[in-house]
């Protein structure tokens, strides 16, 4: 027998060196996404878990507070509502229409009723009138109530103390803002 020569029916080539850069710029992109998707499953999974946990918590009961937990948490929803109060407003309209008419003395709120309750004084009764019917026609207040009143004959010029009650109308707070300061001053 004789020895087989080679056939070649393809001719055998080299590859070029643009080839190859090719070549391994398609394996870096195609491991890049390999990687992402593996990142991306591991967070999904992540999240999954954190939903079954969340699901699990919240078919469990509520533990039941303490004495303790509860004058704890009775206090912090007083001071929650005394800071929701809309003081902004409530301040603003009482300085705006305070100008000789009347000076304030004490300020009280009511946080479970969202008023205030205002302590006063004038020099007579028309000045309080004329500072109870203002602070009835300001727009920022509503429900403004003269509580009572009474002259101080013992001190001198006979003054007026006088209490009234008001709430707040919700306004955004540019309007409050905007109404607090008239003049445009920042």
């Amino acid at each position: 027998m004789s020895p087989l020569t080679p056939i070649d029916f393809i001719p055998r080539r080299n590859w070029p060196s643009l080839g190859l850069l090719v070549l391994l710029l398609a394996l870096g992109w195609a491991g890049r996404e390999a990687w992402q998707t593996a990142e991306t499953s591991r967070l999904l999974a992540s999240e999954k878990a954190g939903m079954s946990a969340l699901v699990r918590n919240a078919s469990k009961p509520a533990q039941t507070m303490s004495a303790e937990e509860r004058q704890r948490h009775a206090q912090i929803e007083s001071y929650a509502r005394y800071l929701a109060m809309p003081w902004g407003t409530w301040l603003a309209v009482l300085e705006d229409h305070a100008d000789g008419k009347a000076i304030v003395r004490r300020v009280e709120q009511d946080a479970s009723a969202e008023t205030l309750k205002v302590t006063a004084r004038s020099a007579d009764t028309g000045a309080m009138m004329a500072y109870v019917l203002a602070l009835q026609a300001d727009t920022r207040l509503q429900g403004v109530k003269l509580l009572s009143h009474e002259l101080l004959r013992t001190e001198p010029g006979s003054p007026v103390q006088f209490e009234l009650s008001a709430g707040a109308v919700a306004a955004p707070l540019a309007a409050v803002q905007a109404a607090s300061n008239p003049k445009g001053q920042p």
